[in-house]
């Protein structure tokens, strides 16, 4: 109400009034009432960075789509059509009980069109900024937005790898469970095995605004392990982790896009 009255003076008169404040930058209404604006100050601010970060995205966004969209959805495919045709040949089948929702033989092995069209697609990627990086008659043909950001993402290569070197440990992982089953304290060793490479070898991890390194590390163990076995209880009917999997990547695609 107070913002509203303040609006009508500024077009009653066509000049702001000077706002009266307290020492500390707080508003005072006539009642004395203090009132804090600083939270919607932050919130207008971080609306107008988001708003402008999605239409520089739009600008760019067929060949985002055309870089890292439809390459692995075509590889999954291609991937996945020979899994799911001689699937009870490989043993991958999942067979109606236990948590699962099926009533039917289900072919399983869908991990691997994923981890096909991420490892591919990031391969081929690799190649592509090898070979541009040093290549000024090539960087013509590109974007300007793209050119900036070779060198950066080349220095990012070594560690990608070894990430997705992670992944395909636990990829190789699923799917000799899912031909056979794996003792579950193994999985679970292999799990941790691989979590805390990412989090000390690699640094990767959460922060949870804790200042106490041992502490976050540790829990990003945890959360990295756990999240490995939320999907793997997810994956009881068709579609629902890999959908659930979408969802999550779709959302963080976008707060990274937008945040500069």
């Amino acid at each position: 109400a107070w913002n509203v009255g303040i609006q009508r003076e500024v077009s009653a008169t066509g000049s702001r009034p000077a706002i009266p404040r307290n020492d500390r930058g707080a508003i005072n209404d006539n009642r004395g009432v203090v009132h804090n604006q600083l939270p919607l100050v932050r919130i207008e601010t971080f609306l107008s960075k988001r708003l402008s970060a999605l239409l520089d995205l739009s600008q760019w966004l067929g060949w985002l789509i055309a870089v890292t969209v439809l390459p692995p959805l075509v590889i999954s495919l291609l991937t996945v059509y020979p899994i799911r045709r001689f699937a009870v040949q490989l043993g991958l089948v999942a067979r109606p009980g236990g948590h699962s929702t099926h009533t039917n033989v289900t072919p399983l092995g869908g991990g691997i069109g994923i981890w096909s069209g991420i490892v591919v697609t990031f391969a081929l990627g690799t190649i592509a900024v090898a070979i541009l990086r040093s290549n000024t008659e090539l960087q013509s043909h590109l974007p300007d937005f793209v050119v900036p950001h070779l060198e950066g993402g080349w220095s990012r290569v070594a560690q990608l790898w070894w990430l997705l070197g992670a992944g395909t440990v636990l990829t190789i992982l699923g799917v000799i469970d899912d031909r056979g089953g794996v003792n579950p304290w193994l999985r679970l060793a292999v799990e941790f095995a691989v979590a805390a490479f990412v989090v000390y070898g690699l640094d990767f991890g959460l922060t949870a605004f804790i200042s106490i390194a041992w502490l976050t590390k540790v829990l990003s163990v945890i959360w990295i392990v756990g999240l490995i076995n939320s999907f793997n209880m997810l994956d009881n009917m068709d579609g629902l982790s890999g959908g659930v999997a979408a969802i999550i990547a779709t959302s963080m695609a976008i707060v990274m896009l937008t945040t500069t």
